[in-house]
C-alpha cells in the first residue's frame, strides 16, 4: 500500500528536476542568443572573392535553436510551421517562374541568396517549451543593450583623446571579420568626430535602433532613469534617424490603443523631442546643417534618404511594369539587385521580399512574426519590432537582427507579470492565471 505514493513521489521528483533543467536551458538558451546577436555582429568571413560576406551568427543561431530542440528547450511552433512550410512552397514555385523567362533577362537565380535567407527565416519556427517571466526576460535584454549603450559612450569620448576605434580590423585577422559590408565609421557632421556605432555592432543606424528597443523596454517594465538616460544619451551619439523612427511606431502604437489619452500623450512626446531638437540645434548650429542636409535627401537622386526611402517604390512600379506576374510569384531570388535601371536605387526587407519571390510570401512572411500568443506589453513591442526588421534596413539575411526581432517577440514564451504602478495605462493587468509558471506542449 505504501509503494504507490513513493511512486509517485519519485514520479513528480522526477518530472520536476526535468522542468529545472528545461528551465535553467532555456535561460541559457536566450542568453546565447543574446550574445551572438549583440557582440558577435561583425564576425564571418568574404566568400565568393569578397562579393558575399558570410555571417556566423546566421549558422550559429541555427545551430544553438537545433540543440536546443533536441533538448526539449525548444519545439515547433505549430502555426507558424505551417507559414513557414507554405511560403517555401511558393518560394521554389517562383524559382521555376523565373527560370522559365524573367532569368534571360537579368542572369541568374541566386540560389544561396535564397538560401541564406529561409534559413535565417526558419528560426521563426521556434518556440520554447517554458514560459519565463516576462520583466526578467527584459530585464536580461536591457542588461545586454546597456552595455552597448556605455560600449557606445566611451567609443564617442575616446575621440577627444586620440583614440579612435570603429573597427576591429587590424585588431584581429581579417579572415575572422565581416566588417566591410557595412558603414561603420561614419563623419558626424561636427569637426573630426565620428558617430558612434556601439562598438560592437556593425553601424551607427544598428546602434540607434535597438537602443530605441531599450528605450521602448525600459518605458514598458522598469521607468529606471540611469537606465533611459544612458539609452537616450548614446543613441543621440550615435546620430541616425532610423532609431527615431522606431521610436515614433511606439509613440503611434500608444496613441492608438489609448485613443483620446494617447493622442495627448504621443502629442506631448512629439513635443518634447522638438523642445530637445530645438535646444540642441540652437547650442550647436552643426546639427540644424545636418538636419536640413538630411531633410533635403528625399528630393536628391543618390542620397542616402532617397535610396532608403523612395527608390523602393519606383522599383516597385517599375518591375511590376515590365513583369506583370512577378506580383504573383516575383522574378527571381537575388534579381532585385541586378537589374539595370535610370537612377540608383535600394531595397528594403518588405520590397526586396516581394520583388524576389512575390506580395503572397511577403504576406506569409510578416505573418511569421505576427502569430502567436503574447503578454500585453510583450503585444506592445511588435509594431516597433516590425518597423525595424521591414523599414530601418534591409536585415532580412542578417541573422543578427533577424534572430534577435524574433527572440523579443516569437520565441521566447513568457508569463505575465503585474505591470507596476508607472506603467504605461494601456497594459492589462495580469490575470491569476498567466501568472503562474507554465510549459507549452511541444508540436510533435
Amino acid at each position: 500500500m505504501t509503494a504507490a505514493p513513493a511512486v509517485a513521489r519519485t514520479r513528480h521528483d522526477a518530472e520536476e528536476r526535468a522542468r529545472w533543467r528545461v528551465q535553467r536551458g532555456t535561460w541559457l538558451f536566450v542568453s546565447t542568443m543574446l550574445f551572438l546577436c549583440l557582440f558577435v555582429q561583425r564576425f564571418g568571413t568574404p566568400l565568393s572573392g569578397g562579393t558575399m560576406i558570410f555571417n556566423i551568427v546566421g549558422p550559429l543561431g541555427l545551430l544553438v535553436a537545433l540543440l536546443a530542440t533536441f533538448a526539449g528547450i525548444l519545439a515547433f511552433h505549430p502555426t507558424r510551421l505551417i507559414i513557414f512550410v507554405t511560403l517555401l512552397m511558393l518560394v521554389m514555385l517562383g524559382q521555376v517562374h523565373a527560370y522559365l523567362g524573367i532569368v534571360a533577362d537579368n542572369g541568374t537565380v541566386d540560389l544561396p541568396s535564397m538560401a541564406q535567407w529561409l534559413g535565417i527565416t526558419s528560426f521563426a519556427v521556434f518556440v520554447c517549451t517554458q514560459r519565463i517571466p516576462e520583466d526578467a526576460f527584459f530585464a536580461l535584454v536591457n542588461r545586454f543593450l546597456f552595455v552597448i549603450a556605455i560600449a557606445g559612450i566611451i567609443q564617442f569620448f575616446a575621440q577627444f583623446v586620440g583614440i579612435s576605434i570603429f573597427h576591429f580590423s587590424g585588431l584581429l585577422p581579417a579572415r575572422m571579420l565581416a566588417e566591410s559590408k557595412w558603414h561603420m565609421q561614419i563623419p558626424m557632421g561636427i569637426g573630426d568626430l565620428y558617430k558612434s556605432n556601439g562598438f560592437f555592432l556593425v553601424e551607427p543606424s544598428v546602434t540607434s535602433q535597438l537602443l530605441a528597443m531599450g528605450i521602448i523596454i525600459e518605458i514598458l517594465f522598469f521607468q529606471r532613469m540611469l537606465y533611459l538616460l544612458v539609452f537616450g544619451f548614446s543613441l543621440v551619439l550615435a546620430l541616425s534617424g532610423t532609431g527615431e523612427l522606431v521610436l515614433g511606431t511606439f509613440v503611434l502604437t500608444v496613441a492608438v490603443r489609448l485613443r483620446g489619452k494617447g493622442v495627448a500623450l504621443a502629442a506631448a512626446c512629439i513635443a518634447f523631442a522638438g523642445l530637445i531638437a530645438v535646444v540642441v540645434m540652437l547650442t550647436v548650429p552643426a546639427v540644424a546643417d545636418i538636419v536640413v542636409a538630411r531633410l533635403n535627401e528625399f528630393n536628391t537622386i543618390g542620397s542616402s534618404g532617397f535610396l532608403r526611402f523612395v527608390s523602393p517604390f519606383w522599383l516597385i512600379s517599375d518591375v511590376l511594369r515590365d513583369y506583370p506576374s512577378a506580383s504573383l510569384l516575383g522574378i527571381g531570388a537575388g534579381m532585385s539587385e541586378r537589374l539595370t535601371l535610370p537612377y540608383y536605387y535600394s531595397v528594403d526587407t518588405p520590397v526586396k521580399i516581394a520583388i524576389e519571390y512575390g506580395f503572397p510570401v511577403l504576406i506569409l512572411y510578416v505573418s511569421l512574426f505576427l502569430s502567436g500568443q503574447r503578454t500585453p506589453r510583450q503585444s506592445a513591442l511588435v509594431p516597433p519590432a516590425l518597423v525595424l526588421l521591414m523599414l530601418a534596413g534591409g536585415y532580412q539575411q542578417f541573422g543578427p537582427m533577424v534572430y534577435l526581432i524574433v527572440l523579443l517577440i516569437c520565441t521566447v514564451s513568457l508569463t505575465e507579470v503585474a505591470p507596476g504602478p508607472r506603467s504605461p495605462a494601456w497594459v492589462a493587468p495580469a490575470t491569476a492565471s498567466s501568472q503562474q509558471p507554465g510549459s507549452i506542449r511541444p508540436s510533435r
